[in-house]
């Protein structure tokens, strides 16, 4: 109650410092933990990451007649049932993860034991830089990391 009130003129909710550690650091950091865990999800189910760089562009390319992952299936879009059946597949799954009850009473799970501990050395590494950055904001008052992350 001794604060005195914010100036609307200066004193900005949202300001270059608030968006330069929101995206610029920590949100690179979440970016980055986001492309691991899609990488390892891939490579468990045979698409390595050296086989994902261009596949898209073998995928519609009509010189390229087969596309094949680590385990020698060929993949392709022509088959228009499996294409009915994917969007079909698609819309239930949403509809049985949205309504109500059907979570437990279907007993559904969700990702693989294994793909929720990818990203959890990423957030650790979240965790020590904003302890560290909070440290040194305490330690040397007035100094650079205050100036430049203090929002």
């Amino acid at each position: 109650m001794k604060r005195q009130p914010r100036d609307p003129i200066r004193d900005k909710l949202v300001n270059e410092r608030l968006i330069s550690l929101a995206y610029g650091q920590i949100g690179i950091i979440q970016a980055s933990a986001g492309f691991f865990t899609y990488f390892w999800i891939m490579a468990d189910n045979g698409f390595w990451p050296t086989d994902l760089y261009q596949l898209r562009a073998q995928w519609d390319s009509r010189a390229y007649n087969n596309v094949r992952d680590s385990y020698g299936q060929e993949w392709g879009m022509t088959n228009w049932t499996l294409n009915f059946g994917l969007v079909f597949e698609t819309a239930l799954a949403w509809f049985m993860c949205y309504c109500p009850g059907l979570d437990n009473g279907l007993r559904m799970y969700g990702l693989r034991f294994s793909w929720w501990f990818c990203a959890l050395p990423f957030s650790v590494l979240i965790f020590v830089y904003d302890e560290a950055r909070r440290f040194a904001i305490r330690r040397w008052p007035g100094g650079w990391a205050e100036r430049e992350t203090y929002y």
